[in-house]
């Protein structure tokens, strides 16, 4: 045996929280074990998205987006003869289906692997307003099992014409949009309500789609952003412990997948109609758009609010691999410098059919043939800026006589662990029992690696200077109030 210092010690949270979207109605969820290994480290937390529409005539079939299945877009430069919709039950958001009767569906399994890898869940949910109060409770009851968590209920609500649940309501005018508007924030207003009684786990995600080129054209004013109003949206942003958000993309081929982009990479400003899409510049991103939103909520709110982005990338079908990398790179640049106005971060998406994707998908389906370029090597070297790393506080050092040690998982960003502080040449860490855990390795430069596993020992690569132990929930669920409970052996270092 040689001699190791080991305290216990808290993960914290980091000044921005790092997110990533896996599976959407563009792509394949990708399992977290492949997910974290091609990356070199987890997320803060994992955004996954879903739907519960019983009413649809495929229910709980999942559609994606295709040029051969109906699509909820109603746009002159999307619509296609195939994507016309003629049965309102036809509508799909294309996302996995949330099915009540089925206790281990899509979302469920989801759910328990990104929690099982150590990040926190967000569970975006597209239902309809009509919604029973009874599958809300049932859903509810699956949710609370899942730790601290947060559901981003609806998402880009306004203006919206392309999501089922919100009924076409950028089509509207007048009286009928003014209404219908009301009734999505009554509805969000609802669930809140009830997850406030039944999962207070749960923290609810208010988000609204960014107003893009409208702002920097000057058609809108960010001190006059629409649908903000008591009458419209506006009181759901001012529920108490909500997460206001921002769906915002720097540019984004809207009429995908129907038209192709054939002149990528466009270097130049162009308006939608020539491509079915939009761009802004980092500086329009940022400065004309985040800046704005984030100073308009406080203002709604009546108090500072830092903002969450819920749905942020640059589209390589405009940009092609080189220009969208730097773009990316010069809007993680801007955003880790203001931490006072932005709290998260979630880049939409880990794999897609499409550009949007750190990596691109060949086929639905398959998320073992995939393909990376420069901005996935980018976006490695982002995750490891310290204002997305996790802090760590000491604790208390662990006596040599303690046999065990229990170990509390409340979430990513409030985790308890042990570390191992190397003296000698160290080989191999002896956990003495097996047991599911999130091995941090740190090099003498700062360098962290992550190792998942329950094998009773671990071999020490060259140069590792100390050793972080957490417990994760094996299973994806908690086993006690308030987080997952854990007794640990206190391991020995050969």
């Amino acid at each position: 045996m040689l001699a190791a210092t080991i305290t216990k010690v808290r993960r914290e949270e980091p000044a921005i929280r790092l997110f990533m979207s896996d599976g959407s109605e563009r792509s394949t969820y990708m399992p977290q074990g492949r997910a974290v290994g091609l990356l070199g480290a987890p997320h803060a937390g994992v955004n996954l998205m879903s739907c519960y529409y019983p009413r649809q005539t495929f229910w709980p079939e999942r559609r994606l987006f295709s040029e051969e299945v109906p699509h909820y877009r109603w746009s002159v430069t999307d619509q296609t003869e195939n994507t016309r919709l003629t049965d309102s039950n036809d509508w799909t958001d294309g996302y996995y289906s949330f099915d009540i009767e089925d206790a281990d569906n899509d979302a469920v399994r989801q759910m328990e692997d990104v929690r099982r890898y150590g990040q926190d869940v967000r569970l975006t949910l597209t239902a309809d307003l009509d919604t029973p109060a009874e599958d809300l409770e049932r859903i509810a009851d699956v949710l609370k099992q899942f730790g601290r968590m947060e559901l981003r209920l609806n998402h880009e609500a306004n203006g919206c014409s392309w999501f089922r649940f919100a009924r076409n309501v950028g089509q509207m005018a007048g009286e009928e949009a003014r209404r219908t508007y009301y009734e999505i924030s009554q509805f969000f207003i609802r669930v809140h309500e009830l997850f406030g009684r039944l999962a207070p786990n749960v923290t609810m995600v208010g988000c609204y789609n960014g107003p893009g080129e409208r702002i920097t054209k000057g058609e809108i004013s960010a001190d006059a952003l629409p649908h903000l109003g008591d009458d419209e949206l506006g009181l759901m942003y001012k529920l108490p412990g909500i997460v206001v958000s921002l769906d915002q993309y720097g540019s984004l081929h809207c009429g995908w997948p129907g038209h192709a982009v054939e002149e990528a990479p466009i270097i130049r400003k162009f308006a939608f109609h020539e491509f079915g899409g939009f761009a802004l510049t980092p500086y329009e991103l940022c400065e004309l758009v985040i800046r704005p939103f984030q100073a308009a909520i406080a203002k709604v709110r009546g108090e500072p609010a830092r903002i969450d982005l819920g749905e942020l990338d640059f589209d390589e079908d405009f940009h092609g691999p080189e220009i969208r990398a730097q773009l990316v790179f010069e809007c993680y640049e801007w955003l880790r410098r203001h931490p006072g106005i932005i709290g998260s971060i979630t880049f939409y998406e880990l794999t897609d059919m499409g550009g949007l994707g750190l990596f691109r998908q060949r086929a639905y389906g398959d998320v073992e043939d995939v393909t990376e370029n420069i901005v996935t090597d980018v976006y490695r070297r982002v995750m490891a800026w310290d204002e997305f790393r996790h802090p760590v506080e000491a604790l208390a050092p662990v006596g040599e006589s303690a046999e065990r040690v229990e170990l509390t998982w409340r979430s990513s960003c409030d985790a308890e662990g042990l570390e191992l502080t190397l003296d000698g040449a160290h080989r191999a860490v002896d956990f003495r029992k097996s047991y599911w855990r999130q091995v941090v390795l740190l090099g003498a430069d700062g360098e962290q690696s992550y190792v998942y596993g329950d094998e009773a020992a671990l071999e020490l690569p060259a140069g590792t200077q100390a050793v972080r132990i957490f417990a994760p929930p094996p299973e994806g669920r908690d086993n006690a109030a308030g987080g997952f409970r854990t007794q640990v052996p206190v391991p020995t270092i050969t």
